[in-house]
């Protein structure tokens, strides 16, 4: 296995564990169906906003401003 495969590999892993515990959560509450997909919904957010660090400079320094 390559490097990048064991990558996708451990990024996969972990995802599933955080989805194992987000569903074990919402079994506690009384909607669980509805928690379960709130938490994915902040979980996928969460992915996709972008670190000003990834910006480009002149982005970075406009925010930084």
């Amino acid at each position: 296995m390559t490097r990048p495969e064991m990558m996708l590999a451990m990024e996969q892993y972990i995802e599933d564990k955080w989805d194992e515990r987000n569903w074990q959560l919402s079994l506690t509450t009384d909607k669980p169906v509805a928690n379960y997909f709130k938490s994915v919904e902040e979980r996928r957010s969460a992915k996709d906003q972008t670190s000003i660090d990834d910006l480009p400079k002149e982005q970075q320094d406009w925010y930084r401003a």
